[in-house]
């Protein structure tokens, strides 16, 4: 929570209102203590508290699903919770990372060791689909290369500047059809050819 890049933190600032949920009363208490307003809650067992709550704009599940076993009940509570124009927006990692492909092949595990899934567009657009809900969009971000001292010293003005990420990925578009998403440091869609969903 002393982090500044912490994500809840940021939510807050930028909301009107901002709820956090965890199932550990310790994080809890500490969010509250700082002022966050936060609930002890098991979506397994249902909405519970949120339910007076609801509907919600938005819903940040950031860096979460590769940890729990049952996405139905994220999707479900998700679906049961917000409102008709509202979004769950979900952070994990990226399973097809060169990075993390190239320790695939090479035998190496370095993953966080709670990990139990890694999601992929298509899995988490399926899953969305069986709750009523719809993947608008997809991306993943890449770590810019660090090549001549050239490219050192931009990417290290980058760093400083907070741009150095790219965002890569699509957005769908009407009926099966996705339009692709710009590599700059803040992602628009681009004005790019449609391609097939499929």
């Amino acid at each position: 929570m002393d982090s500044p890049n912490w994500l809840h933190a940021h939510l807050a600032a930028a909301a009107s209102r901002c709820i956090g949920l965890d199932v550990l009363e310790d994080g809890v208490a500490a969010m509250r203590a700082r002022g966050f307003e936060a609930v002890v809650h098991d979506l397994r067992s249902g909405l519970g508290p949120l339910t007076e709550l609801a509907p919600f704009g938005t819903i940040v599940a950031g860096e979460l699903i590769e940890h729990i076993g049952d996405l139905d009940m994220l999707l479900a509570a998700a679906a049961a919770s917000l409102s008709d124009d509202g979004q769950l927006l979900i952070t994990t990692p990226n399973p097809y990372a060169p990075r993390r492909v190239r320790a695939g092949q090479r035998g190496l595990v370095w993953e966080n060791v709670d990990h139990i899934l890694y999601a992929f567009p298509s899995g988490v657009a399926e899953l969305a689909e069986r709750h009523g809900l719809v993947l608008s969009e997809a991306m993943t971000t890449s770590d810019d290369h660090w090549g001549t001292t050239k490219e050192w010293l931009k990417n290290a003005r980058r760093t400083v500047r907070g741009t150095r990420w790219r965002a890569a990925g699509f957005t769908t578009r009407g009926d099966r059809e996705v339009k692709p998403v710009s590599d700059g440091p803040f992602a628009r869609l681009s004005s790019g050819r449609r391609r097939p969903w499929f």
